[in-house]
């Protein structure tokens, strides 16, 4: 199913809800009973064959064979049992007791009463701009939820009382009702499938011949019902929203979540986050500063440019959310620009709380942070180093010189002076895929649709730039409401991803069918690799083949093979073989992608294989 039928087949259920609501409830509660007909009736089959070879050892006849069926069956029987055992990790943040936080849990129960949802078993505050209502199935797929709201300091800053009171309206709305029990359960559903194919096909186990002909039909079926269901629940906690609140204080909860999310992702923390270029140590105080970062970000010009933006995306099948225009059109509220806030719902609800868990985020963050703002900080030193050498070359650059220079110029800040040079190249060096794909991308973030072009032609240039590009591509079009012209790239950057998949699984591992060539590297490749070898003394034999490829077969995929010196005296553990084969992957300048495994133990029979390629062994000095 491509991204155009999958949103035909999406567009015609949203109709049949809306006309019959009932029935489509009762459809995707019995297609999501057939999902749960199937398995069962896998496990009975396979359970009955069980039992049958149990009955063949039993009475000794066929005894061999039962017990090889039986080695096959039952790992796929326990494959199956545990996928449909799902187990969801509890959501993590920092528990709130009512005695810390009287306002604000007097302010949830109000809103829950109104809102006619369950009780609320635990209150997480998190660090993230966001608000979200949890049921965690505590006996996996079989339910009894336990309910946790979840509520972001940052979201709670970034609005008054009442739009906050609308947002744990929305929350709660998910739950209200029947439809929250209900949709719960089909989520629950969803990741057992999710689960039951990946353990499948981590294993590569035979038993996929079982399953995946049943899901390459239902998969997109129930995924087209479930999202039905997800975008219907999506408006019926906007109209509680509206319900408790009012329609104009939901819509400018809507508004201000979407332009001060926008300042967040697009400036505030881009502008921290550039600190560390110049600043060896982090000395920023984030969450403590968003109460007067908030305050003091105007809803100005560029407010006004970040509402019409998002107003022009149109509702599509990416996300469950309908588009901020269909939420206030469903609302029936005009879009305007909220007045300045006077009184954060943090310091309502939390008062002094605020600024203690704002000093514990920011101890957090400035913890999680070091490590990356450390390396940052010398990758910066050292780029302003290489971009001045670059700079005061007097002869012309090479063309992946003066890539370099140009994107360590966009690194550092100068993103006008990096899109001069890029263009300039462009025109230089047509074919060189990094160039076209920078520039294309400069151009989309600009709005100029001409970066378009630029990157169809770095994805025919590379392959691998396919799943990058399509979705700036795909994520331009649909800022723009041009949902119809993105299918395309939707699909085809479904189908870079499952190939993207196949090749980074076929590239990880090697089997005793795959096929192996000589390695085709000249005899001064071959001496630069032998000479980083040699001080590895324990290496015995070295081979270097090529590996045979379905996808990327541009991209060489180099297989190098070890067998170590034979110490009868001494025992060598797992992890010396882990530790040669970490020096090996570290040490080692390659002439390209390299898969590195050892020859011995398990691996022993991969010794024929390499020994019966021209060329491979690599001859080592005693």
């Amino acid at each position: 199913m491509n991204q155009e039928q999958f949103e035909a087949l999406v567009e015609r259920l949203e109709q049949e809800s809306e006309q019959r609501p009932e029935w489509y409830r009762a459809k995707l509660g019995a297609m999501a009973l057939l999902g749960y007909g199937y398995i069962a009736g896998m496990l009975v089959l396979l359970l009955a064959v069980l039992a049958l070879l149990i009955l063949m050892l039993t009475r000794r006849s066929g005894a061999v064979i039962a017990v090889k069926l039986g080695i096959v069956l039952v790992p796929l029987i326990w494959a199956v049992v545990r996928a449909m055992a799902v187990r969801l990790e509890p959501p993590s943040g920092m528990e709130l007791r009512r005695e810390v936080a009287p306002e604000l849990f007097a302010c949830i129960e109000e809103v829950r009463k109104q809102a006619g949802a369950p009780f609320a078993h635990k209150v997480l505050i998190t660090d993230d701009f966001n608000a979200a209502v949890v049921q965690h199935p505590r006996l996996g797929i079989f339910g009894w939820p336990r309910n946790y709201l979840i509520v972001g300091l940052p979201l709670m800053q970034a609005l008054d009382l009442h739009e906050f009171r609308s947002v744990l309206a929305h929350e709660f709305g998910h739950l209200s009702g029947a439809h929250g029990k209900f949709g719960a359960w089909i989520y629950r559903l969803r990741t057992g499938w999710a689960r039951l194919t990946q353990a499948l096909e981590q294993d590569d186990h035979w038993g996929k011949v079982l399953f995946v002909p049943f899901f390459k039909w239902y998969a997109p079926a129930f995924a087209a019902l479930s999202f039905v269901q997800a975008r219907r629940q999506e408006y019926e906690a906007d109209r509680m929203a509206a319900a408790v609140s009012g329609e104009k204080t939901a819509a400018d909860a809507l508004i201000r979540v979407h332009l001060q999310g926008s300042f967040l992702n697009r400036h505030y923390w881009r502008r921290i986050l550039q600190e560390a270029d110049t600043k060896a140590e982090p000395d920023a105080r984030p969450f403590a500063m968003l109460r007067t970062a908030f305050a003091e970000h105007r809803l100005d010009e560029r407010a006004k440019v970040t509402l019409e933006t998002a107003l022009k995306r149109r509702t599509g099948c990416d996300d469950t959310h309908p588009s901020l225009s269909d939420r206030l059109r469903a609302l029936q509220a005009q879009p305007k620009l909220p007045a300045p806030i006077k009184t954060s719902a943090a310091d309502a609800l939390l008062g002094p709380l605020a600024e203690a868990l704002a000093f514990e985020f920011d101890t957090q963050w400035r913890q999680s942070v070091t490590a990356w703002w450390q390396g940052r900080h010398q990758y910066a030193n050292a780029s302003r180093t290489k971009l001045a050498a670059l700079a005061s070359a007097e002869s012309e650059l090479s063309v992946d010189d003066a890539f370099s220079r140009a994107e360590l110029t966009e690194e550092l800040g100068d993103e006008a002076s990096a899109r001069e040079q890029l263009e300039t190249l462009a025109k230089r060096a047509p074919d060189h895929a990094p160039t076209q794909f920078a520039l294309g991308r400069i151009r989309l973030a600009n709005d100029d649709e001409s970066g378009i072009e630029l990157l169809r032609t770095a994805m025919r240039l590379d392959t691998g730039a396919e799943q990058s590009a399509c979705m700036l591509i795909v994520e331009y079009l649909q800022r723009h409401g041009r949902n119809e012209e993105a299918r395309q790239h939707i699909d085809h950057l479904r189908n870079a991803g499952e190939r993207d998949h196949a090749a980074r699984k076929e590239r990880g591992e090697l089997r005793v069918t795959d096929k192996l060539s000589p390695h085709g590297l000249d005899a001064q490749q071959v001496e630069a690799l032998v000479r980083q070898l040699q001080p590895f003394g324990e290496l015995r034999r070295v081979y270097l083949a090529r590996k045979q490829t379905i996808h990327y077969q541009e991209h060489p995929l180099y297989i190098l093979a070890f067998e170590r010196r034979a110490r009868w005296w001494k025992f060598e553990s797992s992890g010396a073989l882990q530790a040669i084969t970490h020096r090996l992957s570290q040490e080692v300048a390659y002439p390209g992608e390299t898969l590195i495994i050892s020859l011995d133990g398990d691996n022993k029979a991969f010794r024929k294989k390499f020994r019966a390629v021209a060329d491979a062994e690599l001859e080592l000095q005693s």
